[in-house]
């Protein structure tokens, strides 16, 4: 069984359905001989000393105790393997006694560049895109030495499912190319635009550019200038000389004529 940061205190006993008259079982019963994890522990809305002292006496005892609607409360056995997992700091979510409960704790550190390869490798291979080392060199120099960023094992997966969106909406071959990876890189680790890589505003003008040449291709239709906005050009104010040669243009009031009347309100 698996569960994460949607666990709650009431999920961990028994939960009655008036209209069926039926009960459903919680996580760590539904797990007897088998496995729970509890993913994202520290997350949840519960907080994790109230979650750790619910499995107190199950941990010690192997025994747990349900409570029926009527108030009655009955043993079962606790008989699963329970596993925490976080990535937070565990001495600042219980304190050391709560951690002699649970006897075996395991550090899994970042991968180093090697095994990061390996798995961008697998992740590829599993997308059918060809990969390529020098691809994954280059992310590593500019993004996580630039940034700096650590190395996570869960990024290859990631990035290449970014990667992979883009090309989809590019309507592009799913490849390892400079500019999907920028793309899919820049987007996952929110990296801010530099001088190196220019305006996501004048990009995006170039994107728009290009549909439009290809339209252009496609139904001939003429595409605007680079310089020129999107938005119909408003006209320049008259030079103050075409201003004074434009009220010379006023027709003088002849006779039994009246001047039109002013569009300003009084």
């Amino acid at each position: 069984m698996f569960t994460g940061g949607e666990l709650t205190l009431e999920q961990l006993d028994l939960q009655y359905d008036p209209s069926t008259k039926l009960y459903q079982a919680p996580f760590q019963v539904k797990a007897n001989g088998g496995v729970l994890i509890i993913d994202d522990f520290g997350r949840q809305r519960v907080r994790p000393r109230d979650l750790l002292n619910r499995w107190i006496v199950p941990l010690e005892k192997r025994i747990d105790f349900l409570t029926l609607h009527t108030g009655h409360k009955f043993p079962v056995p606790f008989d699963c393997l329970l596993i925490f997992a976080t990535n937070l700091n565990p001495s600042e979510l219980v304190d050391e006694a709560f951690l002699r409960r649970i006897h075996y704790k395991i550090h899994v550190p970042s991968p180093d560049y090697e095994q990061y390869v390996q798995i961008f490798r697998r992740c590829c291979v599993a997308r059918q895109i060809p990969f390529v080392a020098g691809r994954v060199a280059y992310v590593f120099k500019q993004y996580y030495e630039r940034i700096p960023l650590a190395a996570r094992s869960c990024h290859p997966r990631d990035l290449v499912d970014h990667l992979c969106d883009s090309a989809r909406y590019l309507g592009m071959k799913a490849e390892l190319s400079v500019e999907l990876l920028d793309r899919a890189c820049k987007s996952y680790f929110l990296d801010m635009p530099d001088p190196d890589f220019g305006d996501p505003a004048e990009q995006m003008e170039e994107e728009r550019y290009g549909i439009e040449l290809k339209a252009q291709a496609e139904d001939k239709i003429e595409p605007r200038s680079r310089a020129q906005p999107v938005a119909e050009a408003v006209p320049a104010a008259m030079p103050p000389e075409a201003s004074h040669g434009a009220a010379n243009l006023v027709p003088e009031e002849g006779p039994g004529e009246s001047a039109p009347p002013s569009t300003l309100g009084t």
